[in-house]
């Protein structure tokens, strides 16, 4: 078994103390440019894996940062936070330390100074931002882009700055033609489909529209319908009526987030349950009932906990990477995409 590579050999092969080589490798001072590059380069040349930097730089915390704004019920982030945590409690053996910062769509306007602050009150070193809207984030965005600090994103609403290092996101693509495959194997080609969005704007939205129309046409299934709804119960109500009425040949209903509970109110109510098909996204705790009673029959889950996850090992992953061997000598991905996943009523019971 080959003999796993330690600060101590490097500083051997070049003939320098240890000390000089941990300074070089964790971007400490008192050490020339000349010898820094020298050292990494032989870091490389004898395979220093991130493990080993890692112990090196845990010694100094560092503080990765973690900016959540949220839009109503926090239904969307309970989720992908636990996954955060799960990955801070998994780094903390290297002394990484999360530092959140939450404030409400409605307390935006005007934060920008005080999320400054508190950047550097908490001596943040990496943002992860996960916001509910990025539009009417732009004033977190756009101090976060000016401090100049490495920016690691949650989210597909809409293209992410180039300033982002990374953005994690559910693959919409993928979201779009599971539920047309579900929907098929079902009702064949009487899939007679609506698809409720809350933002037909959002790029995540749309992919997953044009994805689900395209695999329906590949079905030589007809084009569903599209209908927008926000924050507006009594409005897609009035929707539902009209789209869902005794004589309507309406079978399968695909619904985002926001709107899965008022859906479900919608067909228990109107006992269209057994007619339709519906299929929603994302699961809390308000759904149990409708699920285990078979109103909603599947919910597509967005994998916000491992979106979390992942977020936090990208920003981590990049600290150590581009401290040790330089930002010109590793390159941290653009977008990473995690799949859905399909889940029923067993999904949820327990054992």
């Amino acid at each position: 078994m080959k003999k796993k590579v330690t600060a101590q050999d490097i500083a051997n092969e070049l003939g320098v103390s240890i000390c000089t080589v941990n300074k070089a490798l964790s971007g400490k001072p008192k050490v020339s440019e000349a010898r820094r590059r020298q050292i990494q380069e032989k870091a490389r040349e004898m395979g220093f894996v991130v493990d080993g930097v890692a112990q090196i730089m845990a010694r100094n915390p560092i503080t990765i940062g973690v900016v959540i704004s949220v839009s109503g019920e926090n239904m969307y982030f309970d989720g992908m936070r636990k996954g955060m945590e799960a990955e801070f409690a998994r780094l903390e053996k290297y002394k990484i330390t999360p530092a959140y910062y939450v404030v409400s769509d409605e307390q935006i306007a005007g934060d920008g100074e005080r999320l400054l602050d508190w950047i550097n009150d908490k001596n943040v070193e990496a943002v992860c931002f996960c916001p509910s809207n990025l539009t009417a984030n732009g004033v977190l965005l756009e101090t976060i882009i000016r401090r100049g600090i490495p920016l690691f994103l949650s989210g597909g609403g809409i293209e992410p700055p180039e300033s982002a290092i990374t953005t994690v996101s559910v693959d919409a693509l993928l979201s779009g033609r599971m539920v047309a495959d579900f929907f098929y194997c079902i009702h064949r080609q009487n899939v007679h489909a609506v698809m409720v969005t809350d933002s037909v704007n959002s790029i995540t939205q749309r992919k997953k529209r044009e994805a689900f129309r395209q695999r329906l046409a590949a079905y030589g299934v007809e084009d569903p319908v599209i209908v927008e709804y926000a924050d507006d119960e009594a409005a897609l109500e009035r929707k539902l009526d009209e789209l869902c009425g005794a004589k309507s040949r309406v079978n399968c209903l695909y619904v985002s987030t926001g709107n899965s509970l008022p859906v479900c109110r919608y067909l228990q109510e109107h006992n269209l349950s057994d007619r339709i098909t519906l299929v929603g996204t994302d699961y809390y705790d308000a759904l149990k009932p409708y699920i285990d009673t078979g109103v909603m029959k599947a919910t597509l889950l967005q994998n916000q906990r491992q979106v979390g996850r992942r977020i936090v090992r990208g920003a981590y992953d990049y600290l150590i990477k581009t401290r040790t061997f330089g930002n010109e000598d590793w390159c941290a991905p653009k977008r990473l995409y995690i799949d859905p996943t399909f889940c029923f009523k067993s999904n949820f019971q327990n054992d």
